[in-house]
């Protein structure tokens, strides 16, 4: 692809993200974004891992490298609730004590704690 297209598609992205910050979109207020938004650490954490395995699998077994991208997605949201919910969650309890992740938990999702 010609230069110019990776300036134009970080110029599109950029303004989106400007758009996102500087205004109350009502989709950013989805539960399901919300729920995604709790598990972006983890999401962080393993999407290379998960992505380079599945992409190594999809070579050596002959199936087309754009499955592993397909497929990347889901099994990444997947582990990352599953840490989420027994690594981090219990590592912050273990650490802070019940009632501090009580109020991380729900500053974190928008609610009062």
């Amino acid at each position: 692809m010609p230069p110019v297209t990776y300036f134009l598609s970080t110029v599109v992205f950029e303004l989106v993200l400007l758009a996102a910050a500087t205004s109350r979109l009502k989709i950013l207020e989805r539960p399901s974004l919300l729920w995604l938004g709790q598990q972006s650490y983890s999401l962080y954490l393993l999407h290379m891992p998960v992505g380079l395995l599945l992409w190594m699998t999809c070579h050596w077994l002959g199936v087309d490298r754009l499955m592993a991208v397909v497929l990347s997605v889901p099994v990444t949201i997947g582990l990352a609730w599953l840490s989420r919910r027994f690594i981090e969650i219990p590592g912050q309890t273990l650490l802070l004590g019940t009632s501090k992740v009580r109020v991380l938990q729900s500053v974190q999702s928008g609610q009062s704690p």
